[in-house]
């Protein structure tokens, strides 16, 4: 048995599937469902800042490396949003990891080298 669409359930119908095929965005904007979550996260990320816990929690290096990496002019740098309120900003944080991580796979990350066991002191005996 077949069902006949009326035509208003057939204009429903092909409405939702183009809203699937599309999503809608903060601000209102469609967007095709792949780009979706890319366009999303491009959004938030701009202007939106980090403070010195946040930034710990997505970049697993000491505060004392950042600072370092920073004045060598290798990490986004710091801006003050007031007197006391140190930030970063998310985008240039997570465009650094990515940078990161598409150097490590290229192999342009300069390695520390391995410790030379030898030269340590032998235990008394």
């Amino acid at each position: 048995m077949t069902h006949k669409l009326k035509p208003e359930g057939r204009r429903k119908l092909q409405r939702l599937s183009e809203d699937l095929r599309q999503t809608r965005i903060p601000g209102g904007t469609l967007v095709p469902a792949d780009d979706a979550e890319a366009a999303l996260i491009r959004r938030l990320k701009k202007g939106r800042t980090l403070r010195r816990t946040d930034l710990r929690k997505l970049v697993p290096l000491s505060d004392t490396t950042i600072d370092d990496l920073e004045r060598k002019g290798e990490f986004p740098k710091r801006f003050y949003l007031t007197a006391r309120c140190v930030v970063w900003s998310l985008e240039e944080v997570l465009d650094w990891i990515e940078a990161r991580r598409i150097n490590s796979y290229n192999g342009d990350v300069k390695l520390a080298p391995f410790p030379n066991v030898s030269q340590r002191d032998q235990p008394a005996r």
